[in-house]
């Protein structure tokens, strides 16, 4: 660190250098804003009202301005033409309790570094948002870095398709009746999903997991009665499930499901 010489020949550079020597200490004090943690860069793993956007940021606190300051977050949806206030924190005061709020404030090993973070529910509103933090004390502030927010989709789309025998099963279809003894379940992740997809089928009533796949599966079975199902696939890592029930009866005649199947499986693998 430089040393603030005196002059008797040029005071004004006495009083500029050392300003700049107290600038460089003040302005020690920052905030920053990390990027949306995405898994493996997938930014299409969110579900309106299902999922949680977190946010972390730090706070450095290394400078000579003592009085107690605030920190905002604030978003500008794409709808939006400036920022608006989500929520803000009492720095270093809230970061000493429990807080469910959206926004909350942590210590680290550094009695003047705390962690913020900014937690907020996916509404389709926030997809691809603006998100920014800001340092504010008395006399002047500071703002992080501009962080996009990741895709949020909408609690209707759906993730992965679902077919036994002939019939589509969803979250409005969950209970499934057929005319054979003989059950077909093909599921495939839809497109826009399927590079970050993975399922599994499993039997709930046994909890025997019946075939484990990326991007499409495929079962065929025996069962004489009502049989519970469970479909679990990941997107970007992200758990979800689809429970559905198939009733089984035995047909009288003829046994077509079969040909039809195959039908169907080529038809959606195209």
């Amino acid at each position: 660190m430089g040393m603030c010489i005196k002059s008797q020949q040029f005071p004004c550079l006495n009083l500029i250098f050392i300003s700049l020597c107290l600038l460089k200490v003040v302005f020690s004090q920052r905030i920053q804003l990390f990027p949306y943690n995405e898994t493996k860069n997938c930014k299409m793993s969110l579900v309106e009202e299902m999922d949680r956007i977190v946010m972390y940021g730090k706070v450095d606190l290394n400078g000579n301005i003592k009085t107690p300051s605030d920190v905002y977050f604030e978003i500008k949806r794409k709808s939006e033409l400036s920022f608006g206030l989500l929520c803000f924190l009492k720095v270093p005061e809230d970061c000493y309790k429990y807080s469910n709020n959206y926004c909350s404030c942590h210590k680290t090993n550094d009695p003047k570094v705390f962690q913020v973070l900014g937690n907020i529910t996916a509404y389709k509103e926030n997809s691809e948002a603006d998100l920014r933090a800001e340092l504010v004390y008395r006399e002047t502030s500071f703002y992080s870095e501009i962080r996009q927010l990741p895709i949020v989709y909408g609690s209707e789309t759906d993730s992965v398709e679902v077919y036994v025998n002939d019939q589509v099963v969803n979250s409005t279809q969950s209970n499934v009746t057929i005319n054979d003894t003989q059950v077909r379940i093909f599921s495939k992740c839809l497109e826009k999903f399927r590079l970050h997809c993975k399922l599994q089928l499993t039997n709930s009533e046994t909890q025997t997991i019946l075939k484990t796949e990326k991007q499409v599966v495929v079962y065929e079975g025996n069962f004489d009665s009502k049989t519970y199902f469970d479909l679990k696939y990941t997107i970007c890592d992200i758990p979800r499930n689809i429970s559905f029930l198939i009733n089984t009866e035995k047909l009288l005649s003829g046994h077509s499901g079969g040909i039809w199947f195959h039908v169907l499986l080529l038809g959606l693998m195209r």
